[in-house]
């Protein structure tokens, strides 16, 4: 999401893009806040982790592909980001 005027809100959405995943689950209950790894997606946090980063970065397609997979419709996704920009 671009975001180039607040008011009026002017805001572009690019399907085409990448998505970072954290490399550990986040834990609600950790004390002070937990794991960096648990909630930060920058490479240089999680190359630490043990995981492989470029299992961590993937291109929207990829993302697209595998919530299809998964009986999940990536147009409710994006239906979703859109609502939480104009809310």
């Amino acid at each position: 999401v671009l975001v180039t005027s607040i008011h009026p809100l002017r805001a572009y959405m690019y399907r085409d893009g990448l998505v970072r995943f954290a490399s550990s689950k986040y834990d609600a209950n950790a004390k002070d806040g937990g794991k960096k790894t648990a909630f930060l997606t920058n490479t240089s946090v999680n190359k630490k982790s043990g995981i492989d980063v470029e299992d961590l970065t993937w291109p929207f397609p990829k993302l697209y592909e595998t919530m299809s997979q998964l009986g999940m419709d990536p147009e409710v996704l994006w239906e979703s980001i859109e609502r939480a920009i104009v809310q």
